[in-house]
C-alpha cells in the first residue's frame, strides 16, 4: 500500500509520468490552474478539469451555463424531431410511390393480357386507367 501526502507532492506538469502523478498534480493544483497543462492528456483528465472549471463559476455564471445547456438540449431535441419527421415523411412518400408504381405495373400486366385477348384499346383504357398512349406502347412492344 502506498502512502500519499499531497503537501509533499511537488512535481511540475512537465515531470508527470504516470496517471497517479497526473491525479496527484490535479488534486493539488486544480484550484490555481488557469488553463489545462498541455502535458495532461486523456479524456478523463480533461473532463475532470472541465468539471472543476464549472464548479468555480459564480451563481450568475452558473445560471447562464445551465441556461445554455437547456438551450443546447432544446436545439438537439428539435433537430432530432426534425430528423425523425423527415424520415417518416420519406418513408410515407416511398410507400406512396411504391404503391403507385405497383398499381401501374399491375395495370400494364392486365392490359397486356387484354391485348392478347384482342380487346379494344378504348375498353382497356377504361378498365385499367392507363392512357391510350401507354396501351399503344404496350401493343407495339408485344
Amino acid at each position: 500500500m502506498m502512502n500519499i501526502s499531497l503537501p509533499k507532492f511537488n512535481k511540475e506538469a512537465t515531470e508527470l509520468k504516470t496517471n497517479t502523478d497526473i491525479w496527484l498534480y490535479l488534486l493539488k493544483n486544480t484550484y490555481r490552474l488557469k488553463d489545462s497543462p498541455k502535458e495532461i492528456t486523456g479524456k478523463i483528465f480533461k473532463r475532470f478539469l472541465e468539471l472543476a472549471e464549472i464548479k468555480q463559476l459564480t451563481s450568475t455564471e452558473m445560471e447562464t451555463y445551465r441556461e445554455s445547456l437547456r438551450h443546447n438540449n432544446f436545439l438537439r431535441d428539435m433537430a432530432s424531431c426534425e430528423r425523425r419527421e423527415g424520415r417518416m415523411e420519406g418513408r410515407m412518400e416511398g410507400r406512396t410511390e411504391g404503391r403507385t408504381e405497383g398499381s401501374i405495373e399491375k395495370s400494364m400486366e392486365i392490359a397486356i393480357r387484354l391485348l392478347q385477348k384482342k380487346m379494344s384499346i378504348d375498353d382497356i383504357v377504361s378498365l385499367t386507367d392507363l392512357t391510350k398512349e401507354q396501351v399503344g406502347e404496350l401493343q407495339k412492344s408485344n
